[in-house]
């Protein structure tokens, strides 16, 4: 047995990489094990989901929580289950883009893993207050002709939310970064290949214009909440 060169995990026969990094269909995918510390940290019980998604218009989003298939399937599985036994049939599932780099996919999982937390602390609260503070932002938007997306932000369900990203994206991340150079199955030899998005492999001109419209988004999404 060997170890991955990129992620250091145990390999079987001659391969230089493991199967996940050999993965370059994104650029990340989540790290489990981390993902599941974050929740505790987090207050979260439940267990915690997160699958990559192939949309292009939400960098990531909370859907609620999930029964298992067996469980859905036959509701008498949900009458006759103890509630610890139910507990570990639920899960809150989170969707993330496949196109983030690991970095932008960190901040997104923490940022919609704070929904999951806001939603067990009172799950009616959450549904009902975020609901209705959305309407407000719409109402607000619509007659001011202030940006949608800048009121948004200003939803106390997105505050808390943006504010465990920046203090946790970093110290703590959530994503594992899929190997983007020098595989040997690339048949194209590039000095600065050195990111892969939406599967396909961008060189190092591209790929700095890409950092530098994630961190341009970024710094106008600060500037919002300090206004």
């Amino acid at each position: 047995m060997t170890t991955c060169t990129n992620c250091d995990t145990l390999v079987s026969g001659r391969s230089k990489y493991c199967d996940d990094c050999r993965d370059t269909s994104a650029p990340w995918r989540p790290d489990n094990a981390s993902i599941q510390v974050a929740a505790k940290h987090l207050g979260i019980d439940v267990r915690v989901l997160v699958r990559r998604s192939a949309t292009r218009k939400l960098l990531g989003r909370y859907h609620g929580i999930k029964l298992t298939p067996d469980a859905v399937r036959d509701e008498s599985v949900i009458k006759t289950t103890s509630d610890e036994d139910l507990n570990a049939m639920m899960y809150h599932y989170i969707t993330v883009s496949a196109r983030l780099t690991p970095e932008a996919a960190s901040r997104v999982i923490w940022h919609e893993m704070t929904h999951a937390a806001q939603y067990e602390r009172n799950p009616g609260h959450y549904v009902n207050k975020y609901a209705e503070e959305l309407r407000d932002a719409k109402r607000i938007a619509a007659r001011t002709g202030i940006p949608f997306d800048r009121l948004y932000r200003m939803i106390s369900f997105e505050i808390e939310a943006k504010a465990n990203e920046d203090n946790h994206y970093q110290v703590c991340s959530l994503a594992l970064a899929n190997l983007r150079a020098s595989m040997p199955s690339l048949k194209r030899p590039h000095s600065r290949i050195d990111k892969v998005v939406n599967g396909k492999i961008i060189d190092g001109t591209h790929a700095d214009m890409f950092e530098k419209h994630a961190k341009r988004n970024i710094s106008t999404a600060k500037t919002m909440l300090s206004v």
